[in-house]
């Protein structure tokens, strides 16, 4: 493969260091700023090599497993920044997940096969980090598997080193994941980062050690062992807060019904009007140009999100990142089943597709 069809980051590390810095600071001065940015996008744009090879690893791996999605997207620089700032010890240099592979799978069985695959072939490459939260849940109520790999080859090549997360996930904790970003999207909770209302984090923690349960996972730190006592507290949220009338106002993303001329999207989410306008491209260079045209361009409006996906089959698109198009369905249906379990005193649960 020619480094000229690529992204090809030619800085310094020492450059990389200080634009993690200046990003760091919420009030550096903005040509400085300008320039740091400058330098993580092009950073950033080094991770798609790649991790488009990893995703085609993982695609050949789950090809077996029906009812699988695979997508692979650069992480969006608000998220950086973010990162940069709430970790100190964090380097623009080190974050692992700017190239990511995301991997959606019906059963646990599904991410335990693909788990121990990834691990047993790497590869030339160097597994640098290795993250099971199917085992050891976040306090949160996250769930997943990461595995983090440094990019090797026989040659070396201008990418040797660079990481790229894979992200393996059932499609129930896919679904509790996205509806946690939805309601960070559109509220401004910041959830994931630790933050937001007690309550939302009590219910979201509640839902996954419901999830888990039937998943015949490990409960979640914090949560009930007890079905009657867990299902009990959601009710008594459900009924302070009215969460399910919430989450149901969340699902009135429309999009613009362009079609799709190629593999490579940008999303442009308008979360003030609801509007989702998703932008094709045949060629990445000229996505990942336009990706960031419009971060630059709605760096400082809260209203405004961007995304920038690589695509096999249309389809996963929405599989893989509900929470754009504010599709809650599947939530919504697991909470009203979880409540009304309660209600009937049933221990199992047959409203789960196993």
């Amino acid at each position: 493969m020619s480094s000229g069809k690529w992204g090809v980051f030619e800085g310094s590390k020492k450059s990389i260091v200080r634009a993690g810095k200046v990003l760091r600071n919420p009030g550096a001065d903005p040509a400085e700023r300008a320039g740091a940015l400058t330098v993580a996008e092009a950073w950033r744009r080094a991770h798609a090599y790649p991790m488009n090879t990893w995703q085609i690893r993982v695609r050949r791996y789950a090809k077996g497993i029906e009812g699988s999605s695979v997508v692979q997207r650069l992480k969006r620089m608000p998220s950086i920044e973010k990162k940069l700032q709430r970790f100190d010890n964090m380097q623009l240099s080190t974050i692992q997940d700017l190239g990511g592979v995301r991997v959606i799978v019906p059963r646990v069985a599904d991410v335990r096969m693909l788990q121990r695959k990834l691990l047993d072939r790497p590869g030339e490459h160097q597994l640098t980090g290795h993250e099971d939260y199917l085992t050891s849940p976040k306090p949160d109520g996250y769930r997943s598997v990461h595995l983090v790999h440094a990019y090797g080859t026989r040659r070396s090549t201008p990418w040797e080193g660079l990481r790229v997360e894979v992200q393996i996930r059932t499609r129930i904790q896919h679904t509790w994941a996205t509806a946690v970003e939805t309601v960070d999207l559109f509220t401004g909770q910041r959830l994931k980062s630790g933050a937001g209302d007690e309550w939302w984090r009590e219910f979201f923690a509640l839902m996954s050690g419901e999830l888990a349960a039937a998943e015949g996972l490990p409960a979640v730190p914090g949560v009930s062992a007890d079905v009657a006592e867990r299902r009990k507290r959601l009710q008594e949220i459900q009924d302070e807060f009215d969460v399910l009338k919430r989450l149901s106002a969340f699902r009135h993303v429309t999009s613009d019904g362009s079609g799709y001329s190629g593999k490579f999207l940008v999303l442009d989410l308008d979360i003030r009007d609801t509007f989702i306008t998703i932008n094709s491209f045949p060629d990445r260079d000229e996505a990942i140009r336009k990706y960031e045209s419009l971060e630059r361009h709605v760096r400082d409006n809260p209203y405004y999100d961007i995304l920038f996906v690589a695509i096999d089959d249309v389809d996963d698109l929405k599989e893989a990142y509900p929470n754009y198009f504010a599709d809650l369905r599947d939530f919504i249906n697991l909470v009203e089943n979880a409540i009304s379990l309660k209600r009937y005193g049933e221990d199992e649960w047959p409203w789960l597709s196993q």
